[in-house]
């Protein structure tokens, strides 16, 4: 019965789980819920059978949680997951190697899509398009600058 799960998003105290593999399977994910709801430190659960996630409100850390999912055995490659959520980087960064040159230097494809974005952004705002477009590149490329920056201090 055990899954491959994936952490999408992550805030305290709340996390979203995709389990593509059993996507709009809406037994499996009601038995999911009910077994997990169960957790002492499990608060609520949400799950979307159609998008083939779970969201789980809960009290303590993450770890925890995982800890008592891996005793139960309901999902697999969780805790992969977990590791990069816990250093800052999601999966997108994580999946995205960098562009080693033939210098045998390295590209960091996130600060190139950061710098990429900064020139989009900035062409919205001397176009007047600032709300949504231009801030919404704005922030996308800091959020991938961040990212760059937190790789190059691991």
């Amino acid at each position: 019965m055990a899954a491959h799960a994936v952490v999408i998003h992550r805030l305290p105290g709340r996390v979203r789980l995709r389990i593509h593999d059993r996507r709009g399977d809406a037994a499996y994910f009601s038995h999911l819920s009910e077994h997990l709801a169960r957790f002492e430190n499990v608060r609520n659960t949400r799950a979307n059978p159609v998008a083939g996630s779970i969201a789980l409100e809960f009290v303590g850390s993450l770890d925890e949680v995982l800890r008592q999912e891996e005793r139960d055995d309901l999902l697999a490659d969780v805790a992969g997951a977990n590791a990069r959520a816990n250093k800052g980087e999601n999966m997108l960064s994580a999946a995205v190697p960098p562009i080693n040159l033939v210098s045998g230097r390295e590209i960091d494809r996130m600060f190139m899509l950061g710098s990429m974005l900064l020139v989009v952004a900035l062409v919205q705002t001397f176009r007047g398009q600032l709300f949504p477009p231009a801030f919404s590149v704005f922030w996308y490329a800091r959020e991938a600058f961040s990212l760059a920056e937190g790789r190059h201090r691991n």
